[in-house]
């Protein structure tokens, strides 16, 4: 694993890496509306999660 397993929720802006809420969640953020602060699992994270 070679990317972060946690990001915080400004930075979660690819659905792919982080999932669709999470990036959506993001972009309300970048454009100024009220979202309470946060973070996001990556999906990586997720995937290592379920393996073990």
């Amino acid at each position: 694993m070679d990317r972060p397993l946690l990001l915080p929720l400004a930075a979660c802006t690819q659905p792919s890496l982080v999932g669709g809420k999470a990036a959506g969640l993001a972009r309300l953020l970048a454009g100024g509306f009220p979202v309470p602060s946060g973070f996001c699992v990556t999906t990586e994270a997720y995937d290592h999660a379920l393996r073990a």
